[in-house]
C-alpha cells in the first residue's frame, strides 16, 4: 500500500508529490498519509534553517546539556551507568532528522484516494 521515503534536504511536500506522483497538487495526500498538518513544523528543516532555529532558540546554550541517554536512546538520569550527554544542538538535530522518513502511498492507489475524497464532499 505504501513505501517509505526519506526526504532530501530542502524538499517540500509539493516537490515530493511532483517527483512521485507527477503532480505537485497531490501534496495533500502526502501530508494526510503521514498525519503531518503543519507545513513548517512537521517537515525537516534544511541544514541552514536548522542552524538558525537552534541559534534563535538556544543562543549561547546550544551546546549545553539537554538530557542524558543510554545506548538505546532512552532518556536516563545523569548518574546512570553509561549515560551519554545530549546537547541542545544534538537534541534539535535528532528531532529534525526524525521527520525525514515518511510514507508514500502507492501511485496505483492515487485515483482511488482522490475519488473517495470527492465522494466525501
Amino acid at each position: 500500500v505504501y513505501d517509505y521515503y526519506d526526504i532530501v534536504d530542502g524538499e517540500t511536500p509539493e516537490h515530493i508529490a511532483e517527483k512521485v506522483y507527477g503532480n505537485a497538487q497531490y501534496h495533500w495526500i502526502i501530508m494526510l498519509a503521514n498525519e503531518r498538518y503543519d507545513y513548517l513544523g512537521d517537515f525537516p528543516l534544511t541544514y541552514v534553517a536548522l542552524e538558525q532555529f537552534i541559534s534563535d532558540k538556544w543562543g549561547d546554550q546550544a551546546d549545553a546539556i539537554h538530557h542524558y541517554e543510554d545506548g538505546s536512546s532512552n532518556i536516563v538520569p545523569a548518574n546512570y551507568p553509561s549515560a551519554v550527554p545530549i546537547t541542545n544542538r544534538v537534541y534539535e538535530e535528532n528531532l529534525n532528522e526524525s521527520k525525514r522518513r515518511i510514507k508514500i502511498i502507492s501511485k496505483d492507489l492515487i485515483s482511488t484516494i482522490i475519488q473517495n475524497f470527492k465522494d466525501q464532499l
